[in-house]
């Protein structure tokens, strides 16, 4: 047994997320990873945590229809009729746009250099936090709003009971 999330990641076979007592989901260190069964789980595997934003979707044949103050783009989710829900990303699948095209856009913070990629820290329009993992080695300045984009098919897409919906893939923890 262990707090320490890393170590778990590394030695562990199998791990078990607990909160609060409750199990919130059993498997190996990817499956939690990967497919995580709620916000919980999501938000405690993986450094940094995967970020959380607020969306309004809007179910179609395609998918998800997902938008904050801007159309974000089509997810492979099954959503049916308009819902409020949660779209998380993990930092590393955050992309930096050069060009300033991207559908998301947050206030950077502050700028951490680890070597090989940096952390920036950002806010978003809500003023929810956001974690983002480059190895583009552009200069900011703090205050600057940076543009992102990212692959629809590393999202995650919650319901207003914190719970991983299905994707086109039928991926959804049990």
């Amino acid at each position: 047994m262990t707090h320490d999330q890393t170590e778990a990641m590394t030695l562990a076979d199998r791990i078990v997320v607990l909160n609060a007592g409750r199990i919130e989901q059993v498997g190996t260190p990817l499956e939690l990873y990967g497919n995580p069964q709620n916000m919980f789980v999501a938000g405690s595997i993986g450094s940094p945590k995967m970020n959380f934003l607020k969306v309004h979707a809007r179910g179609t044949e395609a998918g998800a229809e997902i938008r904050t103050s801007r159309h974000l783009g089509t997810i492979p989710f099954h959503v049916r009729g308009e819902a409020d829900l949660t779209l998380g990303i993990r930092p590393e699948d955050l992309m930096l746009t050069t060009d300033g095209s991207g559908p998301l856009s947050f206030r950077l913070d502050i700028e951490e250099h680890l070597g090989e990629f940096r952390l920036l820290y950002l806010t978003a329009e809500d003023g929810s936090p956001v974690i983002a993992k480059t190895t583009l080695q552009d200069r900011f300045a703090e205050g600057d709003v940076l543009r992102f984009t990212f692959d629809p098919a590393t999202a995650h897409l919650f319901d207003a009971q914190e719970r991983r919906l299905a994707n086109f893939n039928n991926k959804v923890a049990a």
